[in-house]
């Protein structure tokens, strides 16, 4: 393996926002505070709002500003890609708080030219981890495509499978020899780091989680049980992505990891059921699994021919 000094290069922050500028200003804020020298790394927001409060906004702070009419996580953060000028590119949700040496200790890992992604904790404002066996582990993937995640705990140093979209960070040179985030990730792009993380395993790369990396996520949008058992829609757009993902990365021919991604599936759309207490969220999520696998096979040109764009 191939050792290197950490890299001294600038670092751009990229921050992608859509019509929350009260959480936005926060987040820069937070990025002001950083332990870093100021011509040491530079912040793009890239805004995809419908109101001119976000342009606004930004004016008072030291930060590169585009707008795009493209909805969608994916095209926001490939335009970063595209506009950064830095070595390193690092990702931060705009609910999000950096903690003042996030990116101190992410420029740290970057010490050989192996390491493909380094990502680290992330403190969300309310417990959303369900009851796992595997309470022990970071950011794993099984054959049958079951993720476990628990970015919240750790207090070391370790080899992930994928990091977390809140608190990620890549070379641009890495990014863009695969072709940087995929667009057919809908939704809220759910899945679309997770995505990344794994085409970078498969060129031999590295993800590393380091805990010491911290940001602080407040994840606006319903809290109250009854808000969030409302909102089912949102269960297509993780089966969708989700199935999507799997096809594309994970499945092979192997009938028994086949048969426990079916497994986990059926259990899903189940306690999708329990959980929002409404059979309409079943629903939801079959269509999506319908669609994910679909997707995955129709999409397969589109891979095989894609280079970082914009659409």
């Amino acid at each position: 393996m191939q050792s290197l000094k950490p890299l001294d290069e600038t670092v751009s922050i990229v921050v992608v926002t859509h019509n929350r500028p009260e959480e936005l200003k926060e987040c820069l804020e937070s990025l002001k505070r950083l332990k870093l020298p100021k011509n040491s790394y530079e912040v793009l927001v890239v805004d995809s709002s419908t109101t001119n409060e976000t342009r606004m906004l930004v004016k008072k702070f030291p930060v590169k500003y585009f707008h795009t009419k493209h909805k969608g996580m994916t095209v926001a953060r490939n335009i970063g890609i595209i506009r950064a000028k830095g070595e390193i590119i690092a990702f931060l949700d705009d609910d999000a708080i950096a903690d003042e040496n996030w990116i101190k200790q992410i420029k740290t890992n970057y010490n050989n030219a192996k390491i493909g992604a380094v990502g680290g904790k992330v403190i969300e404002d309310r417990l959303l981890r369900r009851h796992q066996k595997d309470t022990t582990l970071v950011g794993k993937i099984s054959k049958t495509g079951k993720l476990i995640s628990n970015f919240d705990l750790g207090k070391e140093k370790i080899e992930t499978d994928h990091i977390k979209g809140t608190n990620m960070s890549f070379t641009k040179k890495k990014l863009i020899e695969i072709g940087g985030f995929d667009n057919l990730y809908g939704g809220r792009a759910y899945r679309e780091e997770t995505d990344v993380c794994l085409r970078l395993k498969k060129r031999g790369y590295k993800i590393i989680f380091d805990s010491n990396a911290k940001v602080f996520h407040k994840r606006i949008g319903p809290k109250s049980s009854h808000a969030i058992k409302k909102n089912i829609a949102i269960e297509y757009w993780r089966a969708r992505n989700h199935v999507y993902f799997y096809f594309k990365n994970i499945f092979s021919s192997n009938v028994r990891h086949f048969l426990g991604f079916l497994h986990n599936q059926g259990n899903l759309i189940i306690s999708r059921a329990r959980e929002r207490q409404s059979v309409l969220a079943s629903f939801y999520y079959i269509l999506g699994v319908l669609e994910g696998a679909l997707l995955s096979f129709l999409a397969r040109p589109y891979h095989s021919m894609r280079s970082l764009k914009v659409y």
